[in-house]
């Protein structure tokens, strides 16, 4: 997913290699936090668990709470599975040239 903003391949290509060339992991750095979580829809938020790893039953949960519940259960249930988003996300394949 990238933002509207982000025209610039160019730019973002530049990112990626300076990303991999100082190994930089997001991971360590970066949580779905609630700051995060309250800008997706309900829908967004269950796609977010469900691949994070997250039990199914707990994403059909979410998308039954209140957008209030289900933002405070799915901070809970992201913390320390390391999920980024996309664009903070290293690709692999750089990673290994």
């Amino acid at each position: 997913m990238k933002a509207k903003h982000d025209q610039s391949k160019g730019r973002l290509a530049n990112a990626e290699q300076i990303a991999v060339a100082v190994n930089l992991n997001m991971r360590q750095h970066w949580t779905a936090d609630a700051t995060f979580l309250n800008r997706l829809s309900k829908a967004g938020i269950a796609e977010v668990l469900d691949e994070a790893g997250c039990a199914p039953q707990v994403v059909r949960v979410i998308e039954k709470a209140p957008k209030v519940e289900a933002v405070a259960e799915a901070e809970k249930q992201l913390a320390g599975k390391g999920w980024l988003p996309a664009v903070l996300r290293q690709d692999m394949a750089a990673a290994n040239e």
